[in-house]
């Protein structure tokens, strides 16, 4: 398992986040998972960056979602 940060900006028409997380990267079956686990959202792909660019989608959804939703806290 290899610990990992993420550390970005995400901005939309309600709110601008600024975050700083820690992320878990580990490969189960050949395939390279990304976990946080203070958001409980994962990304995954053949590679590092294939699952970094995961996790970072998933990540706007939830934010958009949240945000737009006013349950993001």
């Amino acid at each position: 398992m290899k610990n990992l940060n993420f550390e970005g900006k995400f901005g939309a028409k309600k709110a601008n986040v600024n975050l700083k997380v820690d992320l878990f990267q580990f490969e189960e079956n050949g395939i390279t998972i990304i976990y946080s686990p203070s958001f409980d959202l994962s990304g995954y792909g053949k590679t590092e960056k294939e699952a970094k660019e995961s996790w970072e989608t998933t990540l706007e959804e939830f934010l958009r979602y949240t945000i737009n939703k006013n349950t993001f806290f």
